[in-house]
């Protein structure tokens, strides 16, 4: 079905209808817009090794072909600039009414280093890496990547279900137990049981992560592989070569359920650290989990006293010149190999 979808939205760009589409809006919505992509991991091959465990990386992940495809799109479609030039641009008085498009990084993979910017040097664009401090320079993995493996390994068994339960709840125990071997059935467990740890503390989400891998992996042989990180002087170097980078705190903090107290420390000291290091100021931050508008009013008074100049938040949409700079909307790009779908998105955006 998906793919039925998408051959008709092909035919639809081939045939111009969302060029149509976009004079329509230009003439009723003349004002333009600031369009902030996101990315997190790069990934080499087109295909992993191993498919089935391509299947389980629920986080977002674009493949090299796939990254370049929309760095070639957003050439012909948009004028790439740098975060801090997109946000002067909206403090400008004046409306503007270019599609301005803004490439940012989340996290420390260090497939940015070896993979992303490589390309994005040889297109000549900008981009915005938003770095939680403590795992640069570390071997330090992220809990979602933890627990994709934890899931991967874990082989359901009849007690499975009931020993859970305690855990993470009859429901998801009960998905668990019932997804079996299958692949596809397992992403969606993952899916739902990484929805459900996103919604508790911190503390409590890491107990329960060592609970599941005490319980699920009980092959001794199993070792969880852990990605590599950025180092300092990768992104020192990078730098120096027009990268831009910001804050998403020291530890990857969920600041919804933290005290202003630890909030305003992560976001002083992560900001601090990352300055000494590039010797250049840092001015962007970004929220690590998709922020709410409650979580947004109790941040924005902290960032703009420790001299932020904006933040991104999440809510897959585009941002208007009218939008406030400390919670900047960022949206993401169909992981597609069809030109023709990834143009479309630019083109409605």
């Amino acid at each position: 079905m998906e793919k039925i979808k998408d051959l008709a939205k092909s035919i639809l760009y081939y045939s111009r209808y969302y060029n149509l589409v976009r004079f329509w809006r230009d003439l009723v919505h003349p004002e333009g817009k600031l369009i902030i992509l996101s990315f997190h991991n790069i990934s080499e091959a087109s295909e992993s090794l191993d498919a089935s465990f391509q299947l389980l990386n629920l986080r977002p992940e674009t493949t090299i072909r796939q990254f370049e495809l929309q760095l070639r799109c957003l050439k012909k479609c948009c004028k790439v600039v740098s975060l801090e030039e997109g946000i002067n641009w909206m403090k400008k008085e004046r409306v503007f009414r270019d599609k301005l498009a803004v490439i940012t990084f989340d996290d420390s993979y260090e497939s940015f280093y070896t993979l992303a910017f490589p390309l994005l040097k040889r297109y000549d664009f900008p981009a915005t890496v938003f770095l939680p401090t403590d795992f640069i320079n570390s071997q330090r993995i992220f809990w979602w990547d933890e627990l994709q493996q934890i899931i991967f390994y874990a082989v359901p068994s009849g007690e499975s279900a009931s020993v859970l339960i305690p855990v993470i709840g009859e429901k998801l125990a009960k998905q668990f137990y019932e997804a079996g071997k299958d692949f596809k059935h397992k992403a969606q467990f993952l899916e739902s049981l990484e929805f459900y740890l996103r919604s508790i503390e911190e503390e409590l989400r890491q107990e329960k992560i060592e609970k599941l891998k005490e319980l699920l992996l009980t092959d001794q042989h199993v070792k969880l592989a852990k990605p590599r990180n950025l180092s300092w002087d990768q992104i020192t170097e990078m730098s120096r070569q027009g990268i831009s980078f910001g804050s998403h705190t020291c530890s990857h903090l969920n600041l919804k359920f933290a005290s202003l107290e630890r909030v305003k420390e992560e976001l002083a000291k992560s900001k601090e650290i990352i300055e000494d290091n590039i010797k250049a100021k840092v001015v962007s931050f970004a929220y690590p989990i998709e922020a709410d508008f409650e979580t947004h009013l109790r941040v924005r008074p902290i960032l703009i006293n420790l001299k932020y100049e904006c933040a991104c938040a999440g809510w897959r949409r585009v941002n208007l010149s009218n939008f406030d700079p400390f919670f900047l909307r960022r949206t993401t790009l169909p992981m597609s190999a069809w030109k023709s779908l990834i143009v479309r998105e630019l083109l409605l955006c």
